[in-house]
């Protein structure tokens, strides 16, 4: 609950209670950002996985971890329901997960607070959650470009002599 707010539209409290909610608030949040990198993060490793433990059991036989994993790339990359439809459909899965059962953003608790909804607060979290998953490769991707930018910063010139 939202910490004794009065709801939406009773005319008690303040003007900020009562406005409407940005649907750009809701999506990038704070946390959002956080289940965005979850995401993608646990989908790499489940990727990474299925890559070494496919080039272990391939019949021909590989010496490394590395060979291993680039035998299963390849093996995975020919099933197309894997690559397909499993895989892409991974960090919309894993981000509603996470936002169901570990990482709830104030802002959509907020929402719910405020909102009446035949929803149940379960499917409201994961929803939010699978639409913050759907951008989960585009945020690690702003993020590497973010920590590419202070590296380049950071690093100071070299002189040429």
């Amino acid at each position: 609950m939202l910490h004794g707010a009065p709801a939406a539209g009773t005319g008690t409290g303040t003007e900020e209670a009562n406005t409407a909610m940005n649907p750009i608030e809701i999506l990038w949040c704070w946390q959002a950002l956080i289940v965005a990198l979850m995401a993608a993060g646990m989908t790499q490793f489940i990727k990474t996985a299925v890559d070494i433990f496919w080039g272990k059991v391939a019949p021909e036989p590989t010496a490394s971890l590395k060979d291993m994993a680039e035998v299963g790339k390849a093996r995975r990359k020919a099933n197309i329901v894997l690559n397909r439809l499993v895989f892409p459909s991974l960090p919309v899965i894993i981000a509603a997960l996470v936002a169901m059962f570990i990482l709830r953003s104030d802002i959509v608790a907020e929402y719910v607070a405020r909102t009446p909804s035949k929803w149940d607060d379960y499917s409201i979290y994961a929803v939010w959650g699978g639409s913050v998953g759907t951008f989960a490769d585009y945020v690690v991707s702003k993020v590497k470009d973010l920590l590419d930018d202070l590296v380049k910063k950071a690093k100071p010139p070299t002189t040429q002599e």
